[in-house]
């Protein structure tokens, strides 16, 4: 990574898109393709007239944490001002936090600032309690609520 381009920022949606960098950037910037391991994507409704304006959509992708699950993207190779840039296109839904790709590199990457927002509730076990056992509690009671478990605290035993 030269001087001139420090940042590495993956990016999974419409950062990608070159008349989006155009307009940040004021033009499109170095990329590699490249992939998160442990994340999948799901929208996110946006509300910034602006954003919208940029993007064409007002719906963007955000990452979400899923075991065996990968999302495919790129790296953007950022100077200082195009990740200011970056910044400030990115609304308030979102928080830029380092990440380690599936490659190893560590980049810039925007996650959802609110991440229990998909959440339909949250459930806190008692990690005293033995793992088959929690599992088991845990989805009886998802199942008594019609709630779908994506995980258990033990890995679905």
């Amino acid at each position: 990574m030269s001087a001139h381009r420090p940042h590495a920022l993956f990016s999974f949606g419409t950062l990608l898109d070159e008349r989006v960098q155009k307009s940040l950037f004021g033009e499109p910037v170095p990329s590699a393709p490249a992939s998160l391991a442990g994340h999948t994507t799901r929208p996110l409704p946006i509300t910034d007239p602006e954003v919208i304006a940029t993007s064409g959509l007002d719906v963007h992708l955000t990452l979400e944490r899923r075991l065996g699950a990968e999302v495919r993207g790129a790296v953007l190779r950022l100077t200082d001002e195009d990740l200011a840039a970056a910044d400030a296109y990115e609304v308030d839904d979102y928080v830029r936090r380092r990440v380690v790709l599936s490659s190893g590199e560590t980049a810039w990457a925007y996650l959802d600032a609110n991440p229990l927002r998909p959440a339909s509730c949250v459930v806190v076990v008692d990690p005293s309690e033995p793992e088959g056992k929690r599992g088991q509690r845990l989805r009886a009671w998802c199942a008594a609520r019609h709630v779908d478990c994506l995980a258990s605290a033990d890995g679905g035993r």
